[in-house]
């Protein structure tokens, strides 16, 4: 029979497998709500990042990206100027970048619960509220986005590198 050691861990638990000599990392996944601090201004305070909700953001993602490309009011998922979006998209590349970023999105809309700090207060003082267009205004800023992407999705990435799923 093999054996059990609890190692720690760095948001969720480890434990090593010890069997016939062979050890075997497993990882499980966050079960509880936790906060990640995207910038010095702004922290969020998501939900586990588990297959269901990345999968469901995919699917959200690729049904926006189609409303964008027929001119729908989720333009305004993306940019401000719609217009001009529309001509952009005809570039396969910007098309590619816009695609991206509305998965990122749609990842965000799906996982915030609530969010905290200076850079997410209104012009009174007050906590926005976590809207379509104010998920777009925080996450244009590319080194928040990188963050939210790097932090939320590294429990189910360091599942998967370590071959457990």
């Amino acid at each position: 029979m093999g054996t059990v050691e609890n190692i720690g861990g760095s948001g969720f638990d480890r434990a090593a497998f010890c069997y016939g000599g062979m050890v075997m990392i497993k990882l499980s996944l966050p079960r509880e709500q936790y906060w990640i601090d995207l910038h010095p201004m702004v922290r969020v305070k998501v939900r586990p990042c588990t297959t269901p909700l990345v999968e469901a953001a995919r699917s959200m993602a690729a049904r926006v990206m189609g409303d964008i490309i027929n001119g729908s009011d989720d333009l305004l998922m993306v940019e401000h100027d719609v217009a001009d979006l529309q001509k952009k998209l005809l570039d396969p590349d910007w098309c590619t970048g816009v695609r991206q970023f509305v998965y990122v999105q749609c990842l965000a809309k799906a996982a915030i619960l609530e969010w905290d700090g200076d850079g997410v207060k209104t012009d009174a003082g007050e906590i926005g509220k976590i809207t379509t267009e104010n998920l777009r205004d925080v996450l244009l800023h590319s080194d928040i986005k990188d963050v939210f992407m790097r932090e939320f999705t590294k429990p189910l990435m360091q599942v998967v590198a370590e071959g457990n799923v």
